[in-house]
């Protein structure tokens, strides 16, 4: 019960935080999206969407191996970031180096709970939790530079290098740094921030993580976890943009079913949102929270039309590819990743049922043969319209 009234008080706090203003002070360039309402259901080909749309299969050796992908994709590097090593790989998945282990060890890690790379693909920066640096790695000469200094006081959810000399750090809602985002110079110094008292932590917790992003105008998105709000930073400046109007959870004796709504993409044209549903069971001696299922909600801002994109897939030359999580990493650059195996699967169903055109059964029947089930995930990415 302790811990449930840590939570509720915590949960609290952030709305009030955020649902302070009365409504004379909101902007009247605050999107409403009403989720309550019915909305269409369109199946979409992914290429309706995106462009540059392309397939990636990374290079595997006994170096290379990873499970799944989390990482960067850009022009010139693709980086993987997992537990237990940093790999970096060409734009066509070529394997290049290990940046860094798991390890107590020089240039080792811990556990990395944030980073980023600038436009130009130049640095890799992450912070390993627990120590007071930020690490800063040349992706050209393939060398650790200088340590930029870090005030190390818990876990931090997101890191956006901004330029040559600012980063901007959100920290983890339970840490205590005294701010709930601040910008900090490559000399250790922070510059600005919106101060935040801290919020007690109540101990095993299974909340969405927030949202903090760099917009396609480069400035920073940022939706906190669990609020219907999304917001527009600009150093100390911190306006909301968009609320989502909900439905509410539906309780039945120990079980309630619910969902939320994160932001994916947003420009000029359209809002991109995944709306995960998840049930939750409380117990006097446990809570547990399962997914059960998702969907893409796309807002055309012209014409204020919402619809649920689902399901969205992918012709690859007669293979169908089902789209499931979606990550965007940088902007409006997207990733899917599927098991070597199970894609291998996709192309011998295809081959047999006669999916594929004369044209290309020579070249996938290759690319087939050449998928061990052992190989390291294929990537799908492109980059959105």
């Amino acid at each position: 019960m302790k811990q449930l009234l840590i939570y509720a008080l915590s949960i609290y706090f952030i709305i009030s935080f955020f649902g302070c203003q009365s409504n004379a002070d909101k902007s009247k360039e605050i999107i409403e999206i009403n989720l309550t309402k019915e909305y269409d259901h369109e199946p979409r080909k992914l290429s309706d969407f995106a462009k540059e749309i392309k397939l990636i299969k990374l290079e595997t050796n006994e170096q290379s191996m990873i499970k799944y992908f989390r990482g960067y994709i850009g022009d010139k590097n693709i980086i993987s970031i997992d537990y237990e090593k940093i790999l970096q790989f060409s734009s066509e998945g070529k394997f290049l180096h290990v940046i860094a282990r798991k390890g107590r060890g020089p240039d080792e890690f811990g556990q990395i709970d944030a980073w980023d790379i600038d436009k130009n693909e130049n640095f890799l920066f992450f912070h390993d939790h627990g120590k007071n640096y930020i690490k800063k790695y040349n992706l050209n000469s393939s060398k650790f530079e200088e340590d930029i200094p870090f005030a190390d006081n818990g876990y931090i959810d997101g890191m956006l290098f901004l330029n040559d000399t600012l980063l901007s750090i959100l920290p983890n809602m339970f840490s205590n740094y005294g701010y709930l985002y601040f910008y900090q110079s490559t000399s250790g110094r922070i510059i600005t921030g919106k101060k935040m008292e801290p919020i007690p932590n109540p101990g095993l917790w299974v909340g969405e993580s927030p949202v903090f992003k760099k917009a396609t105008d480069n400035s920073i998105l940022f939706q906190p976890s669990e609020s219907d709000t999304i917001f527009n930073i600009n150093k100390s400046e911190i306006k909301p943009i968009i609320t989502l109007l909900a439905e509410k959870p539906q309780k039945n004796e120990e079980v309630t079913t619910g969902s939320n709504v994160s932001l994916l993409y947003l420009d000029n044209k359209s809002i991109l949102l995944q709306k995960n549903n998840f049930e939750t069971r409380k117990t006097s001696n446990s809570v547990s929270t399962k997914s059960i299922g998702f969907e893409y909600l796309l807002l055309d801002k012209n014409t204020n039309k919402l619809c649920s994109i689902n399901p969205l897939y992918h012709d690859y030359d007669g293979i169908i590819l089902n789209i499931p999580m979606i990550t965007f990493l940088n902007n409006n650059q997207f990733v899917i990743f599927y098991q070597a195996l199970d894609f291998k699967r996709l192309i011998e169903d295809a081959i047999k049922n006669g999916d594929i055109s004369e044209s290309r059964i020579e070249e996938l029947e290759q690319f087939y043969k050449g998928i061990s089930e052992f190989d390291n995930p294929i990537l799908l990415t492109g980059k959105w319209l």
